[in-house]
């Protein structure tokens, strides 16, 4: 059982030491186009994503692993200096102003007044309810204790 362990160990040795690289990422957008900088377990980025893609918009993905802490590189706190994904930059794309934004919902608003899809409601009331629950949404999970947090109040 401890050779298979070793072998396994060996074997994994140039993928480990290929994701623990010391060369930073350049996290520069692309001069013309629109960037989308994501890690893929993010829910926050995932919903950057589908309302990208159900929309149709062209774009180039950069992830950015969270995990190796690529988020506090000089180059990513360049675009964001809070150091989180999802971030769209938005870059020369005609008829749409040069940007970058870096909240989910602020992003999924911009997505959806620029390249219209139809998830926003054109009623003025329904369009309010809509951002009402997006608040209700962003504020309350942020507000949810982890199994960490509730050992600190025992």
């Amino acid at each position: 059982m401890a050779e298979l362990g070793l072998f396994l160990f060996w074997s994994l040795c140039p993928i480990v030491q290929k994701s623990f690289s010391n060369k930073p990422k350049d996290f520069r957008p692309q001069e013309k186009g629109i960037t989308f900088y994501y890690f893929r377990r993010s829910p926050c980025a995932r919903r950057v994503w589908m309302v990208l893609l159900r929309n149709g918009v062209q774009f180039k993905g950069v992830e950015v692993n969270l995990l190796k802490g690529e988020q506090r590189t000089s180059s990513f706190l360049q675009l964001n200096p809070q150091g989180k994904v999802p971030i769209l930059v938005v870059k020369n794309v005609p008829n749409t102003p040069d940007c970058v934004l870096y909240e989910s919902s602020a992003i999924v608003l911009f997505v959806e007044e620029q390249f219209g899809g139809g998830l926003v409601p054109s009623n003025p009331v329904h369009r309010t309810e809509m951002r009402m629950w997006m608040n209700w949404f962003l504020e309350s999970s942020r507000d949810r204790p982890t199994p960490l947090s509730l050992l600190g109040s025992l």
